[in-house]
């Protein structure tokens, strides 16, 4: 689908919105850049379906007449109980039919303050009679609104899927790329299972079987948009202007209840995303960094976007293993990497990761394990050289004990015994001298055993025939 010129304009006008910041207990209460409206103020958009299949009867009246009557009685209700400005964009009632208009959509009433009685004397003087343009209509709705702001809401009233070729779920997807509005509130009138299934991708989607449903439905779930709480997260690292990314996140309620599970974005314009948790005034905050932080108590205000800037110290650490990438030495070996006794991360060598600020070791998990302090600076690449290493590789040819010796100077300290019960065994050794004695499990006298002397250079692959 092609967005109008008009359109493109718009999006190049993207505004950062209204922002509660919240850092080290000092709050900072930002203007909301949407026309300077006050922070209560909603703003409202209703799209209703005037197709020709709104003729359609729902019990003695038809379904245009039951949203006509319907969108009048919640106009007039939120106007009076809520803070808003409202306006009316309408489809499918300019042309007939066997015209297939595609951009049969106009805004008949502009966004404004005290509108209800425009937009009840409007569709009053509508007739349906058209076809059903929905992603363009979806489309023109985010000029409509003229800003970005988490306070525009759509609310659009259909009895059926988009019939001009077009998919309103891409539309949908590509305003939320761009943060125009929040998903819209769907109210689906009377539809079937293929029609709802086909809707649902567009928003907070509401299949309604009764006119009982849809007041229940459109009531409610204006309600509880407007009680969101809208939230970004910013990931610092020491004095960074521009978010961290990429963490993934978890966020809780005060009483520990799941909230969602995210991961950390940044919008085209290097802010965090912005995401609406429902009317959660107090939640906590899991960050899945490594290790793991949890931020507790924080507060969120209505009607804004609440800022929560979280440290996250956070440097890189890069643990690289310089062999032939050809050699069978790529053979995978362990390291698990510990803050004080607590395992924080294991992977097979050579990774890059990253981890919070602080000291830690490493055990890399060769015979004998490898034990590396090391330190992560924040914002910092860190890079860890672990000694050389060799995987030799042990072929029996019969039922034996077998012991793995290092030598220590002129002593020898065991690391290993082979099973006995294998016929092959490779272990992961580092550079160094080493001996394996071994004796034929049939063998009673001490003059059954063997011994062999090898080396491990480092980066080698060596075959040990018993």
């Amino acid at each position: 689908m092609i967005l109008s010129s008009h359109f493109f304009r718009f999006l190049s006008l993207f505004l950062v919105l209204n922002i509660f910041y919240i850092k080290s207990n000092a709050q900072i209460e930002f203007k909301d850049s949407c026309m300077g409206q006050e922070l209560d103020l909603y703003r409202v958009l209703f799209i209703v379906d005037a197709s020709y299949s709104m003729d359609r009867k729902w019990g003695k009246q038809s379904l245009w007449e039951v949203s006509q009557k319907m969108v009048q009685e919640f106009s007039f209700h939120i106007q009076k109980n809520y803070n808003v400005e409202m306006g009316l964009r309408v489809y499918g009632h300019q042309f007939p039919l066997n015209a297939n208009n595609c951009t049969d959509s106009k805004l008949e009433v502009d966004i404004g303050k005290n509108h209800a009685q425009k937009i009840v004397q409007k569709l009053r003087q509508i007739q349906f009679k058209g076809t059903t343009p929905l992603s363009y209509s979806l489309e023109k709705a985010a000029e409509d609104l003229g800003c970005n702001s988490h306070k525009n809401l759509i609310i659009l009233i259909t009895d059926g899927f988009e019939s001009c070729n077009q998919n309103p779920c891409e539309v949908v997807e590509k305003l939320l790329d761009y943060r125009i509005a929040v998903k819209p509130i769907v109210i689906g009138l009377n539809l079937d299972q293929k029609e709802a299934e086909h809707m649902q991708c567009i928003g907070d989607f509401y299949s309604v079987k009764s006119k009982e449903a849809f007041k229940k439905e459109l009531y409610e779930s204006f309600d509880k948009a407007i009680k969101r709480r809208y939230l970004q997260v910013f990931l610092k690292i020491k004095n960074k202007t521009i978010s961290h990314t990429s963490v993934p996140f978890t966020i809780l309620d005060s009483k520990n209840q799941l909230i969602g599970h995210y991961i950390h974005s940044l919008n085209k314009m290097m802010l965090p995303d912005t995401f609406s948790i429902g009317d959660n005034d107090t939640i906590q905050i899991l960050l899945h960094t490594k290790p793991s932080q949890i931020f507790k108590n924080i507060i969120l205000q209505k009607h804004i976007i609440n800022l929560i800037e979280l440290p996250c110290p956070v440097g890189n650490l890069s643990i690289p293993l310089d062999i032939n990438p050809l050699s069978p030495i790529n053979d995978k070996v362990e390291g698990i990497i510990w803050k004080k006794d607590t395992p924080v991360f294991k992977n097979t060598l050579p990774f890059e990761t990253e981890l919070l600020e602080g000291d830690y070791k490493i055990d890399i998990l060769t015979n004998p394990i490898q034990n590396i302090d090391f330190k992560i600076n924040a914002n910092e690449k860190n890079m860890l050289k672990p000694n050389g290493f060799g995987i030799v590789g042990f072929t029996k040819n019969y039922t034996m004990q077998a012991e793995v010796f290092k030598y220590e100077g002129k002593t020898l300290r065991k690391i290993a015994t082979l099973q006995s019960n294998k016929s092959f065994e490779k272990l992961y050794l580092p550079k160094g001298k080493y001996k394996v004695l071994f004796k034929s499990q049939k063998s009673i006298t001490q003059y059954g055993s063997f011994d062999k002397d090898f080396e491990v250079i480092g980066n080698d692959q060596i075959s040990i025939v018993l």
